[in-house]
């Protein structure tokens, strides 16, 4: 074991850990790292490094290989090469590891307890069998089921409290799991997920944790947010525009109502169902059998105010749920709210927690700072209680949009959830016909823009895989890239119109701010706005920038210019982008966000008229170099084409290819076009799919 600073590098393993949160590094670069590490304090010259990483009888081009390592050892460590903690560059000679390192013998590695009869539980153990798809799903519960027994029996006979075991589970082979889209049942013996397949389909699947494989199910095609009844026999979904039900025993599926973009769902003991069948809007109720919905929230009319993400208390009458997109004149704000069926009284739990929680075991469960946490909380006075504990640290997938987290808990406390240590997406190049031409880089990017030039991309980058991102410019031909910004709630960057700057949003609490940078990070960033919220989405030539602000709740299109810094309203919408002329935008209209509506292009300035480009849920919308086509997302993830004429004309959509985008909609802009007709996709891969992890006995590691 070496450490340096935050840093820890077990080198058997291959492991680089931060604070004991594992950071990806690939093999190369980590063999680089432990040999600065090895010989810290020392000049290692390039030419040993040479020897020891490629030998002297291979051919590579050495010193693009080599600064490419380097840099992706800097990138995992957030060091820079301009002020360097860890790494320093010694010219024309090699390089240097200027940290202290102190090196862990065998006794101070040993387990927590070693040698005690009775150790006190340590920390979670991470339980990784590195299973592949090859070796399928039936070892994988093979080894959960004995893993979680084997533990159980050795605790009890000994006297113990069981551990806390993390173990590693595999999609099904050749898919991949859908963030946000799991729910364990509520006894915990089976899950339910939704499993993007190679053909960039979506349907929901069942897996009993004691069974070697997962069952897909018929007529559950594009499948989101599945909940369970409390039964265990039945499992609610969304897909289609539609709530649906799904009866085991019976094998059918039920249609219970509409539902455009559905955002959550829970199922009581009595068959009573809340949903929240949009984004904007409050909750409803509805029988398992169906019948007419019906508001049990109440949403201020003309408020983009959303009700969302019901989670049932275990009375079966109580729920919580989230708020978000308030204003100050809604009489309820941001945060997790409790309902009561039967009753329109509302309280407030709590304004500071946002998105997913769960009830089990006596606490609330939440993310906290992309932490899963765990608080006591009180089903008779219906409040927290005590202090809240970590259960998985800097970790936790959470959206970036809707603030959902991608964990699931069962009634007796088991933890299923989605890490960002194991992210299963990248940015893939693919030609017209669809072919996947290889990968711009293993970090974690999302947001990806081209310089008006197509010479350098941008991109918000998750450095340390903890859900904090900055921004970076990556230079395309040279294969480097440099880091604009400070780790934190930073996304959406876009180019100024002479590629020299980089306008982005960041949010910091409640607030949300425009800032723009020198691409060549030779400046500090310069703040443009401030307010509730905001989204930069496109400069046009001429020097107006388009951006999305919240108005009454609902998304609203303003145009910034930089003639006289002055902000003018358009229209309600979202994802615009100017045309290469600057007369026309290319934009989500209201109704698309909140469930209908779609693409469509109005002139600018205007007036003119609304040309509807796309159907119901079509997002993203992208014009081509020439501005004679609209390219955008389907709701089903197809790449679609609209020729359009810039006197006023839109031609049929066209499909290009099925992609595996990681969000066709309400997600920013998840991939571009290149100047030679390449598209560049945020993409789920198509195999090697990363694991979700499963944890139990966290109760007794406080």
């Amino acid at each position: 074991m070496l450490r340096f600073g935050l840093f820890e590098v077990q080198v058997e393993n291959c492991e680089l850990r931060k604070q004991g949160v594992k950071i990806r590094l690939q093999e190369q670069p980590f063999r680089l790292l432990a040999i600065l590490l090895e010989r810290s304090g020392q000049v290692v010259t390039r030419e040993e490094l040479r020897e020891k990483l490629w030998g002297t009888d291979t051919f590579v081009d050495f010193d693009k290989g080599l600064n490419k390592a380097i840099n992706r050892i800097r990138e995992a460590l957030e060091d820079s090469a301009e002020n360097p903690r860890f790494i320093e560059t010694v010219p024309k000679r090699g390089y240097r590891f200027i940290a202290p390192v102190d090196r862990a013998g065998p006794a101070e590695t040993a387990a927590p307890g070693a040698g005690n009869a009775n150790p006190a539980p340590g920390p979670p153990r991470r339980i990784r069998h590195g299973l592949r798809e090859t070796v399928g799903w039936g070892l994988a519960a093979l080894f959960l089921v004995v893993s979680i027994w084997f533990a159980l029996v050795r605790s009890r006979s000994h006297g113990e409290t069981a551990p806390v075991l993390r173990v590693s589970l595999l999609p099904p082979p050749k898919t991949s799991f859908l963030p946000y889209s799991f729910a364990l049942s509520p006894d915990g013996t089976r899950l339910a997920f939704v499993a993007l397949d190679a053909d960039g389909n979506t349907a929901l699947w069942i897996r009993a944790l004691s069974a070697s494989t997962a069952q897909r199910l018929d007529g559950t095609e594009g499948a989101a947010y599945p909940f369970w009844s409390l039964n265990n026999q039945h499992v609610g979904f969304f897909a289609r525009r539609k709530l649906k039900t799904l009866d085991f025993a019976a094998g059918t599926v039920r249609v219970l109502a509409d539902a455009p973009s559905g955002l959550g769902g829970a199922w009581n003991r009595d068959g009573v169902i809340v949903f929240a069948p949009t984004v904007a809007g409050p909750l409803y109720r509805v029988g398992y059998e169906g019948g007419a919905p019906v508001a049990i929230t109440s949403v201020s009319e003309g408020s983009g105010q959303s009700h969302c993400l019901p989670v049932f208390l275990p009375d079966g009458r109580h729920f919580f749920f989230y708020i978000f997109r308030s204003v100050d004149t809604d009489p309820l704000g941001n945060g997790i709210h409790i309902g009561e069926l039967g009753s329109t009284a509302i309280r407030s739990l709590s304004p500071e927690i946002a998105g997913t929680v769960a009830y089990s075991s006596g606490h609330l469960l939440y993310a906290r700072d992309r932490s899963l946490v765990a608080q006591p909380f009180d089903l008779h006075l219906f409040r927290l209680t005590g202090s809240f504990f970590p259960i998985a640290e800097q970790e936790l997938d959470v959206a970036a949009t809707f603030s959902a987290a991608g964990f699931t808990v069962s009634g007796n406390g088991e933890i299923i959830f989605r890490s960002t240590l194991d992210s299963s997406t990248h940015l893939a190049w693919f030609d017209r016909s669809g072919k996947e031409l290889g990968s711009l880089s293993e970090s974690a990017y999302r947001d990806p823009t081209f310089s008006p030039d197509g010479r350098y991309l941008a991109v918000a980058s998750d450095d340390a895989h903890n859900g904090k991102y900055s921004i970076r410019v990556h230079d395309l031909a040279r294969g480097v890239s440099l880091r604009l910004t400070e780790p934190g709630e930073v996304r959406s960057p876009i180019w100024s119109p002479d590629g020299k700057e980089i306008t982005y949003a960041s949010a910091q609490g409640k607030l949300s701010f425009l800032y723009r940078v020198r691409a060549d990070g030779s400046d500090s960033p310069r703040l443009i706005r401030q307010g509730a919220f905001m989204l930069p989405h496109h400069w046009s030539h001429d020097g107006h920038l388009i951006f999305t602000t919240l108005a009454r709740g609902l998304p609203f299109l303003n145009i910034y210019s930089t003639a006289d810094g002055s902000a003018q309203p358009f229209g309600p919408g979202v994802e615009a982008q100017f045309s290469p002329d600057g007369k026309w935008i290319a934009y989500i209209d209201q109704g698309g966000v909140a469930g209908g509506g779609g693409v469509v292009a109005q002139p600018f300035p205007g007036p003119g008229p609304h040309i509807q480009v796309s159907g119901p849920g079509g997002a993203q919308p992208r014009w081509s170099r020439d501005g004679r086509q609209i390219y955008y997302m389907a709701p089903d993830r197809k790449l679609m084409s609209v020729a359009f004429d810039p006197s006023g004309t839109a031609g049929q959509p066209q499909v290009i290819f099925q992609t595996r985008i990681v969000a066709p909609n309400l997600a920013s802009f998840q991939y571009d076009i290149a100047p030679d007709g390449r598209f560049l996709i945020n993409s789920f891969r198509s195999s090697d799919a990363s694991p979700l992890t499963m944890i139990t006995g966290w109760q007794r590691a406080r």
